[in-house]
């Protein structure tokens, strides 16, 4: 499983998606405390001018993507990761690879 081996990153912009999805505040404790055993990428100076790089690149292709995407995007890039989602516009991000889970 990738979180026993230590392959799962968590990013400031899942984090605060996963959250709103509580209904109840025990609900929000049980995830809150699950999550801390996660590696956690800080979003830097660095990144947020790559999201801009990536954006500008994107939209002169005619292609407008979320910021918060293109901010998971670039803290992706930034720390050679695989992005894990099933989002299919971060195929059109260049440099983002997926992780694509084999099934057995």
């Amino acid at each position: 499983m990738l979180i026993d081996t230590d392959e799962v990153a968590l990013v400031g912009v899942v984090l605060a998606e996963l959250l709103q999805g509580c209904r109840t505040q025990p609900e929000r404790t049980t995830l809150s405390e699950a999550l801390l055993a996660l590696r956690y990428f800080e979003v830097t100076q660095a990144t947020w001018s790559q999201a801009g790089d990536l954006s500008a690149h994107l939209l002169r292709k005619g292609i407008t993507l979320p910021l918060p995407d293109l901010l998971i995007a670039s803290l992706a890039i930034e720390h050679d990761c695989c992005v894990y989602t099933l989002d299919a516009h971060f195929k059109k991000i260049p440099g983002v690879h997926l992780y694509m889970p084999v099934s057995v």
